[in-house]
């Protein structure tokens, strides 16, 4: 009986998965039928089937198709403000680098115009620089008289001139720091100028190509910008005139959501129409069907046919376990009723034993009844 039990068991497994693929057959078979339903003999009942598969499908593929482009857009706008972040980064390396190069040009200016061969273009568009110069000149002049005198001075009158010393040396610093933003912007008037090719310096030819690259590069850059906030904006245009304004993603969850439902539906749907068309094929044996329909209705058959046979087994082995419970039981009887023979012989015996037990009793009491009589009559005559 244990092994039928196990048996039964293993089988019901089978049946269920079975039964979970004839599910996705008949399912697949509707979605392959409904845009071949001409070809299928039209009942009540197929046609109402056909037209709620028809109407869940539409509900269905419109989800998916508003899902689709709406997460489109949302990615759209998520790798908009990744890639803005990217360009700004990448502006912002370029526009350090051409700070750099403006810094090698105005210093390139700067040593043209203290050997005096500064083009006159390029001064008359930064004049200052010779005032710079003369400040330079003057202050370096300075310093060293300042030097010198307090190296030359004695150690008890040192301090007064070491002191004019330091302060010379502070103002000849603090004029250099200014020169390197000077050099900067000198560097940025004469590039912008379109004046590089008219440094005397032999490097001029290639700070100049340097800069026509890094310029191009940020104005790409700035373009590249541009196009992307358009089509950020472009996006968000979209979703504010469909009432998206909100958390896009909270949207796209509520809708992924309804499609779980809604392919719940439609895979119900297509399940029972799946089954009304097997029924419908196998009444049109000599009807064509397209190709994908047949295999799909053939799998159907195969896969009823294996479990219309692990139902029979599983009858089979139902009614052999049915078959052995009731010949234990009858077993269980029998053993019974020779248990209860064994008493009754028992008992028997016991009556036995009584009735003779009873025999004698009756055989003592008619001697004493006897007896009794036999003392009756000498009591009379005594008495």
């Amino acid at each position: 009986m244990g092994r039928q039990m196990m048996q039964i068991e293993e089988i019901a497994r089978e049946i269920e998965h079975v039964s979970s693929d004839l599910q996705d057959l008949y399912a697949t078979l509707g979605e392959y039928a409904i845009s071949h339903s001409n070809l299928l003999i039209e009942t009540v009942e197929s046609k109402n089937l056909y037209q709620k598969f028809i109407s869940i499908a539409d509900q269905s593929d419109s989800l998916k198709t508003r899902i689709k482009r709406l997460k489109e857009l949302h990615n759209s706008i998520l790798d908009g403000k990744n890639r803005v972040k990217e360009i700004e980064i990448e502006k912002k390396e370029l526009i350090e680098t051409m700070t750099l190069l403006y810094s090698r040009i105005g210093a390139i200016a700067w040593e043209e115009s203290y050997s005096h061969v500064l083009h006159k273009d390029i001064v008359e568009k930064i004049p200052t620089i010779t005032q710079l110069h003369a400040d330079y000149s003057s202050l370096t002049t300075q310093h060293l008289e300042a030097k010198n005198r307090a190296n030359a001075t004695s150690w008890f009158l040192k301090v007064p001139f070491s002191i004019n010393e330091k302060v010379k040396k502070s103002h000849l610093n603090k004029l250099l720091k200014s020169n390197t933003k000077s050099f900067i912007e000198f560097g940025e008037i004469i590039a912008t100028s379109s004046l590089i090719s008219l440094l005397v310096s032999e490097r001029a030819i290639q700070i100049g190509e340097e800069y026509d690259l890094l310029y191009t590069q940020i104005i790409d850059k700035d373009d590249e910008l541009v196009m992307v906030k358009e089509q950020m904006h472009a996006s968000k245009d979209q979703l504010e005139q469909e009432g998206l304004g909100g958390s896009l993603a909270k949207k796209i969850g509520e809708l992924e959501n309804s499609l779980k439902e809604s392919t719940k539906q439609r895979k119900l749907a297509a399940l029972m129409y799946g089954k009304a068309v097997t029924t419908m094929m196998s009444t049109e044996k000599e009807k064509e069907f397209p190709k994908e329909m047949d295999e799909c209705f053939l799998h159907i058959l195969d896969q009823q046919y294996i479990k219309t046979q692990l139902l029979r087994t599983t009858k089979k082995l139902s009614i052999e376990q049915k078959i052995e419970e009731l010949v234990l039981l009858l077993k269980q009887d029998e053993d019974h009723i020779l248990h209860i023979e064994v008493q009754i012989g028992q008992l028997n015996h016991q009556i036995e034993e009584i009735n003779r037990t009873m025999a004698t009793k009756k055989e003592q009491i008619g001697k004493l009844q006897n007896q009794l009589v036999k003392v009756l009559p000498l009591e009379i005559t005594n008495g």
